[in-house]
């Protein structure tokens, strides 16, 4: 039984005129049976899952989403024929062998084309429009080069990005990936899990790799905080072999995209009105006495202050030093 790929075809002429004989097949994934999942996420989005039959989300949910309760419109265990949906604004086509899901606007517009490959890679469409998302900060600079004459990387297409997260001096900002694409010729893709690799170095085609370290990382301490033992990363026990779970968005109207970005990820949190005012902010902690006089010394001087913060962990010259990560 071989493993199921979900393919779009940008028409239905395209899609059916491939012969269909002998393309019945149980859906799997790393070798297990699988099902296909498309629902409809915010007026201009799709919610797209491929999971292993044995797996049961946590009721808790995502904490990166909104709470969702979006009906399923296509369940698949098998492909046994080309399967049309026409859901949210979108014509959905999907087909196997390889399993494509194919998705345009009930006009006809492409919007994207996925499909799910043997070796567990995750194909899409690129075009001749740049690339944007991605998270904060771009590639690491080639030692020796000065990072302050090179490029801002704002088109993401031509490179393979390991997503790993990393503080960095010697650039603009640190890297803090996220695994949202906008292509700029009208659709986005938000991949919530797995975590994953981006490959954009072909020309037509870009490539969702699911992260798994070659070993189990070991915890990080004091003593290995400068090695990179998967920082940042989902913990290995997180993951689930042969799951993906994405958005697709109609990107053509930006405002839009942006609207159902929202509500799928919640809206962005506000800051407290403390947050907002000055932090006066002490390298030394010698005493209690210390820290309650220098918050009377802003009160007697009538200087406004809404918070007063005590660096720790390794970095203070005397007083409360306790070693990274100790949280005592």
């Amino acid at each position: 039984m071989g493993r199921l790929i979900i393919s779009c075809c940008i028409t239905a002429a395209v899609l059916l005129a491939v012969p269909l004989a002998g393309f019945s097949q149980r859906i799997t994934v790393n070798g297990k049976p699988a099902q296909l999942i498309v629902r409809a996420a915010g007026k201009h989005s799709l919610r797209i899952t491929l999971k292993p039959d044995s797996y049961r989300p946590d009721a808790s949910g995502n904490p990166a989403l909104a709470p969702l309760q979006n009906a399923v419109a296509i369940r698949l265990f098998t492909c046994t024929k080309p399967t049309r949906k026409t859901l949210n604004g979108f014509m959905i086509w999907v087909r196997p062998h390889p399993l494509r899901v194919s998705i345009t606007t009930v006009h006809g517009q492409p919007v994207q084309e996925l499909s799910f490959l043997p070796d567990g890679r995750l194909q899409f469409r690129l075009d001749d429009q740049p690339v944007l998302g991605m998270g904060e900060g771009g590639p690491r600079p080639d030692a020796g080069v000065n990072w302050r004459n090179e490029a801002v990387q704002f088109d993401r297409r031509g490179v393979y990005d390991s997503m790993q997260p990393r503080w960095q001096s010697g650039a603009y900002g640190s890297r803090n990936p996220a695994p949202m694409l906008l292509g700029t010729k009208g659709w986005a893709i938000f991949v919530v899990a797995p975590w994953v690799q981006v490959d954009l170095r072909s020309k037509d085609l870009g490539y969702f790799i699911s992260y798994h370290p070659a070993k189990t990382p070991g915890v990080q301490n004091q003593q290995n905080q400068q090695q990179n033992n998967g920082k940042g990363l989902p913990p290995v026990r997180s993951i689930v072999p042969g799951l993906f779970d994405l958005f697709v968005f109609d990107a053509h109207d930006p405002a839009a995209l942006m609207k159902d970005w929202s509500l799928i990820t919640g809206p962005a949190a506000m800051p407290p009105k403390w947050a907002l005012g000055y932090m006066q902010s002490h390298r030394t902690l010698a005493s209690d006495t210390q820290l309650q006089g220098i918050v009377d010394t802003f009160r007697q001087k009538k200087i406004p202050i809404d918070a007063v913060i005590y660096l720790g962990t390794g970095f203070t010259p005397r007083g409360w030093n306790k070693p990274q990560p100790s949280f005592e």
